[in-house]
């Protein structure tokens, strides 16, 4: 199997490689996400204990907010695979930004 370092260091960059790869690892990631986080550190009670928002304001809030921290979680596990992978050679980080309107 190449290595994303191999992949990175091809002239031209061959992005459905790339894309692959990242797609294994997403797939990793999610699977300890699933087993780790989201079992652990993602929890609410139950419908009739704490009901999802009605308004729709309210939802799209609740559901970017959970989006938010699946976005992270997900990116820390892959960031952690990375690193066992490739020690210090390569880091993956994360960004997030808001359109003000």
């Amino acid at each position: 199997m190449t290595t994303l370092l191999e992949l990175l260091s091809q002239e031209p960059l061959d992005i459905k490689a790339i894309s692959r790869y990242f797609n294994d690892l997403l797939t990793e990631a999610v699977a300890e996400v699933n087993a780790e986080f989201g079992s652990q550190r993602l929890c609410k009670a139950p419908h009739q204990v704490e009901p999802l928002p009605t308004d729709t304001r309210q939802f799209s809030s609740y559901r970017t907010r959970i989006g938010t921290m699946l976005e992270y979680a997900l990116s820390t596990a892959m960031a952690r695979l990375l690193r066992e992978r490739y020690g210090d050679q390569l880091l993956l980080t994360f960004v997030t930004s808001e359109t003000l309107s």
